[in-house]
């Protein structure tokens, strides 16, 4: 609403100032994916290249040290290259308009206790109420 001369109310420019500062920050996390999708994904695919080179040129003449040493790199950067890509996977998935779905928390909640007590045989499975008897007592 508008006050009698016209004027944002403050609710309303406190909207504005808060649309304008997302739209910053979303334009800085745009920048910083892109920079991961082209500058480090680059630098990781030289670096893994490389290394894949010297591995196969010159194995055979490197000391088991430093052949330890290749496939620590190449190690690292296929680590480095699975994280990129999740956070670029984390990004694509950011920019997917927002569902809005009902679902069933208490199924959520025992599937989840289920997968821990199957992980962890020696935990005894607690059921929701259970665990909300217990929260709230």
């Amino acid at each position: 609403m508008k006050d009698e001369a016209n004027h944002p109310t403050e609710t309303e420019s406190m909207d504005e100032t808060l649309r304008d500062q997302l739209a910053a920050l979303q334009e800085e996390f745009d920048g910083f994916t892109f920079a991961i999708s082209h500058d480090l994904r680059a630098s990781v695919r030289h670096i893994a290249g490389f290394s894949e080179l010297l591995q196969k040129e010159c194995a055979s003449s490197l000391d088991e040290r430093s052949n330890d040493y290749l496939n620590r790199i190449l190690g690292a950067a296929a680590r480095m290259n699975r994280e990129l890509e999740g956070l670029l996977g984390f990004y694509r998935w950011s920019k997917q308009p927002l569902r809005f779905e009902p679902f069933n928390i208490s199924e959520q909640v025992e599937s989840s206790l289920a997968k821990l007590a199957d992980r962890d045989p020696s935990r005894r499975k607690l059921s929701l109420w259970v665990m909300l008897r217990r929260w709230y007592a």
